[in-house]
């Protein structure tokens, strides 16, 4: 039987790679490109599981029981690979029973299989290492700047220009607010997963430099791990985006109402979240403009009262380190801005 190690899998791999775990293993992480098969489901896991505890040999053979009945499709698909020329890489979570055996008997018949050394468990311990070298090494082009200047505009406009950009929000399916599920209405992933994704994202980018917008460690359900974020937070380059009121209410206006489905009761149960910050009057006059649909009213009592406070504290820490970019049209300015820093060379990781 042979073995391959993590490190010589990613990144770049292009051998189809199997996930022996569980569905509910697979849902919370999983290494993104892999197929799910799983040789037990939830339930027969959970069985086999008690079982151990009680009669080790009998856990084994129900699980070899359980596992054989789907082993007809499994070297279906195998066969498909194999003759397409690839590689079959199975992982289960420690490289143990599921995989090795799977593998064992798939490799006696001759079919081009691997199995990933340490399974699971290994990659985990891969990503958060990585993830830590690239806090150290990467360097972050960091944007700042209140709620609605477009800092995610930037990130995407950037993006299809070919520029190296990481998407902090849009991994973690939250833009990181008390309204940032709405811009996001799929399902967070997991904080595994999102760690996963943002080792692949930062894996891809050949440049030592990306582009990305300043978040709190806390993003929604999930958190950006230490020292990646501290990679972003001591980044010599930072930039503070400027606009117009004017200009920020119509993109909040444009993201939020435009191209978003309001239910009026979860905008309410929102707003009511903020009375303890600005205060029973203040909460009123919200509600009314919810009411009236008068969203350019809300969005600007929600940027001047609350959002913009909370940012002027959050920026006092950069002072004195943050280059300007203010801008009127955004699609016309941003590269004019940028070919004017030379930003290839003057954005130096010191």
């Amino acid at each position: 039987m042979k073995t391959i190690a993590i490190e010589k899998v990613l990144p770049g791999n292009k051998e189809p790679i199997i996930d022996l775990r569980t569905p509910k293993e697979f849902e919370e992480d999983h290494i993104p490109g892999a197929m799910n098969f799983p040789i037990l489901t939830n339930d027969e896991r959970h069985e086999v599981g008690t079982l151990y505890k009680k009669d080790p040999d009998r856990a084994k053979n129900l699980a070899l029981v359980y596992g054989h009945q789907k082993l007809t499709d499994l070297q279906e698909k195998i066969h498909t690979f194999a003759n397409e020329g690839y590689q079959v890489i199975f992982y289960c979570y420690r490289g143990g029973m599921r995989s090795g055996l799977l593998v064992k008997h798939l490799y006696s018949l001759g079919f081009p299989v691997l199995q990933l050394e340490g399974g699971y468990k290994s990659y985990r311990n891969f990503v958060r290492e990585k993830l830590a070298l690239f806090g150290e090494k990467m360097n972050f082009i960091v944007l700042h700047g209140y709620t609605g200047v477009g800092k995610t505009e930037i990130l995407t406009l950037l993006d299809k220009k070919g520029l190296p950009v990481l998407d902090l929000e849009g991994l973690a399916q939250n833009s990181g607010s008390v309204f940032g599920e709405i811009m996001y209405p799929g399902n967070s992933p997991s904080q595994k997963y999102f760690e996963s994704l943002l080792y692949f994202t930062l894996s891809s980018i050949a440049k030592d430099y990306c582009f990305v917008e300043m978040e709190s460690r806390r993003i929604g359900k999930v958190t950006v791990p230490e020292e990646l974020y501290q990679g972003l937070v001591n980044s010599t380059n930072h930039v503070l985006v400027k606009t117009s009121l004017q200009n920020r209410i119509a993109l909040i206006y444009h993201d939020y109402v435009t191209d978003h489905t309001l239910t009026e009761e979860d905008l309410l149960q929102k707003i009511q979240r903020l009375k303890k910050i600005l205060g029973k009057e203040k909460v009123d006059t919200l509600t009314e403009a919810l009411q009236t649909k008068d969203y350019e009213k809300m969005i600007e009592i929600l940027m001047l009262e609350y959002y913009d406070p909370l940012y002027q504290k959050s920026l006092k820490r950069y002072e004195g380190n943050l280059a300007e970019f203010t801008y009127e049209n955004l699609a016309e300015d941003l590269f004019s801005w940028l070919d004017s820093r030379n930003f290839s060379k003057n954005f130096k990781r010191e």
